[in-house]
């Protein structure tokens, strides 16, 4: 969804806007691959964000993703927003996921590509019995 390769940050949307919130250890990286997204340095608590964009835009319904919104982070947006109605929305942001790109598909069918050629090279480095007398993990090695 945001280019970022990494799950460590967090994405707010509106229906106008929205933003993509890590730590001072990734945002170089955030700033060069988020698309479509402001990217912000997070410096305050995700909740303590949320509770003041929301404020300033006048969000008074949010779908959030219980399956990776702990507990803690869920009680912590409520509190901070007592006026909000919150409601599951996993399933209706998973959907749009789903649907991959053309790029997205070239980058999978090359990522395949790579690991058949990788299990092809190395099933025969076994067999031909280049491999006696080594461990597993010098067999990864090989791989690599």
């Amino acid at each position: 969804y945001s280019g970022m390769e990494s799950s460590e940050g967090a994405v707010i949307v509106f229906c106008d806007r929205a933003w993509f919130y890590t730590d001072f250890r990734y945002i170089s990286d955030a700033r060069r691959s988020v698309r479509d997204m402001e990217v912000c340095l997070l410096s305050e608590p995700v909740s303590e964000v949320f509770a003041r964009l929301a404020g300033e835009s006048g969000v008074n319904r949010v779908f959030y993703e219980e399956k990776f919104v702990t507990c803690a982070m869920f009680e912590a947006l409520r509190k901070g927003c007592p006026n909000m109605e919150f409601a599951a929305g996993s399933d209706m942001i998973a959907s749009p996921r789903a649907v991959k790109s053309d790029e997205e598909l070239g980058l999978i069918c090359a990522a395949q590509d790579i690991a058949d050629k990788g299990f092809d090279y190395i099933c025969g480095f076994i067999r031909d019995g280049r491999s006696r007398g080594i461990t597993e993990k010098q067999i990864a090695l090989e791989l690599e």
